[in-house]
């Protein structure tokens, strides 16, 4: 069968340019009437098994009564089930949804040029819950292609090259720093870290050296981090513990020339995302001689200390920096972070470590500072 493209997304956020750029190349945009006998569910049944003989384009589906039912009446007329079946069937002839988005002022600001009174009025929150539910019911679906776009951060002229595209393109490298960006033997600053957060549990609580180690540890295994543990559990302030945990001595760190080239060689932005502090993080990477080469630091401070287990992180990534999880590569040497990443659809990589289990490990780079580049490069080159 021919192509057949499914449009959705927030009002305003670009769907009839698109569309009717589409239909500029050749597709068909479908127009049918209602018929009150059919359900919603036995209409795009009949629609997705009709084998037109061209391309088709949809501005907007099926996929819009699961998020603006719930909104304007409280429930959808259609239920997982039958959704899934949609989009089984959708992607049976071949189909694909693309879900455009933009930021939520983008939105407004072109909404509030319409002549619809309705569309003028549209409050920013109202704008940002309808995105954040698309990509809710979208982003984790694997019955067949669903394609998230940013059409504020790009041309329409270069959305179309995009959908020609097998998967994703790659936007967005997030690098975990300790133990990541350096190789764990070359240096002591992970025990330096564990014996400066045990210290400051011991004479917080006046504790022996070694209970104050266990207590750490309880921590970072039930809460994701052991800042988060003091704070929930006695008040600690967690920038007072952060800050004296990562006041480490990084004379040991060096210069790395081949790791630099890499790093430069790779047009993608990259970022920085730790459970440390910006501070340390900052510090470390001129000593190495390669903080130019990443266009943010992300520390546990700029996540209000949510730690690395938690989604508000790649989130925030995400938002700034790619159109969806699936245009992201991370690389980390802790397998649950990957694992937190890749239901974002995130390509993973497991740095510098072994681990006996490798489910949501897509790469492993036995020594990143001289793996990245090709590591990189199969990745792109499987995206063609």
């Amino acid at each position: 069968m021919n192509d057949f493209v499914i449009l959705e997304g927030c009002d305003g956020v670009g769907k009839t340019t698109l569309a009717n750029l589409l239909i500029y190349r050749g597709y068909k945009s479908l127009h049918f009437n209602y018929d009150p006998s059919l359900s919603i569910k036995e209409k795009y049944q009949k629609i997705l098994s009709k084998d037109y003989g061209e391309n088709i384009v949809l501005d907007r589906s099926f996929i819009s009564e699961m998020v603006y039912g719930p909104l304007k009446r409280g429930y959808s007329r259609l239920s997982d089930h039958d959704f899934s079946e949609l989009l089984q069937l959708l992607n049976k002839r071949g189909g694909r949804v693309v879900l455009l988005d933009a930021a939520s002022e983008v939105i407004q600001h072109r909404l509030q040029k319409r002549n619809d009174a309705s569309d003028k009025n549209m409050d920013i929150n109202l704008i940002t819950n309808i995105r954040n539910l698309y990509k809710q019911i979208l982003s984790y679906r694997n019955e067949c292609r669903v394609d998230i776009i940013r059409n504020d951060r790009e041309m329409p002229q270069n959305i179309l090259t995009r959908l020609k595209l097998k998967e994703a393109p790659l936007q967005c490298l997030i690098f975990d720093f300790d133990e990541t960006i350096y190789r764990p033997e070359t240096t002591t600053l992970p025990q330096q870290l564990i014996y400066r957060m045990a210290n400051f549990i011991k004479d917080k609580f006046n504790l022996s050296y070694k209970e104050a180690r266990l207590l750490s540890r309880k921590y970072r295994l039930e809460y994701g981090s052991t800042v988060v543990g003091l704070q929930k559990i006695h008040n600690v302030d967690p920038k007072e513990f952060v800050d004296y945990a990562y006041n480490l001595d990084l004379s040991e760190l060096k210069k790395n020339s081949e790791f630099k080239k890499q790093l430069q060689s790779i047009p993608e932005k990259k970022v920085i995302f730790t459970n440390a502090n910006e501070i340390y993080v900052e510090k470390a990477l001129h000593i190495m001689g390669i903080r130019d080469e990443f266009s943010d630091i992300i520390g546990i401070n700029r996540t209000n200390f949510v730690p690395k287990s938690e989604t508000l992180g790649y989130e925030m990534i995400i938002d700034s920096y790619a159109d969806s999880g699936k245009n992201c590569a991370i690389f980390d040497d802790q397998t649950d972070n990957l694992k937190t990443a890749k239901k974002y659809g995130m390509e993973t990589v497991l740095c510098n470590k072994k681990a006996d289990n490798l489910t949501g490990v897509d790469h492993v780079a036995k020594q990143l500072d001289r793996d990245l580049l090709d590591i990189v490069t199969k990745m792109k080159g499987n995206r063609r």
